[in-house]
């Protein structure tokens, strides 16, 4: 027949007396006390890891968020100052052509000043001739 007793290889199991099982028992609730105390300082040091994680991850979003603020004003500074070149070079622009406008303006009102008094007769008849064709047109459209 089959051997009866399993995976014990000495052949002890059942064969324990009272005295070693109760100082067994004992010797197992200091050993569950100890490993129950270990896996505490291990859960307290895990717990511990995990803050300083938490506390470097916080620091690192920290960072990170104020050097995307930072980035974020330095552009807009530099948009600004951008915005403000461009206004000041296209105010100067209008400035520029405003003169060049007015100094052609000026020069056309002086050669006709000029041609009429040069030809003083012509320019009243020319005068004339356009006024007269004015009032053609005006009293047309009526």
């Amino acid at each position: 027949m089959a051997n009866m007793r399993g995976n014990d290889p000495l052949g002890t199991t059942g064969t324990t007396t009272g005295t070693t099982g109760t100082s067994g028992a004992g010797g197992m609730g200091q050993t569950a006390s100890s490993a129950a105390q270990s896996v505490k300082e291990q859960a307290g040091a895990l717990a511990d890891r995990a803050r300083d994680a938490a506390s470097n991850v916080t620091d690192r979003v920290r960072d990170a968020a104020s050097n995307v603020g930072q980035r974020a004003s330095d552009m807009a500074s530099s948009l600004t100052s951008s915005a403000q070149d461009m206004a000041s070079s296209a105010a100067h622009c209008a400035r520029d052509m405003a003169s060049t406008v007015e100094h052609r303006a000026e020069d056309m009102v002086a050669d006709l000043t000029q041609l009429i008094r040069r030809y003083p007769m012509q320019s009243v008849l020319a005068g004339l001739g356009v006024g007269f064709l004015m009032a053609q047109v005006f009293r047309s459209r009526e």
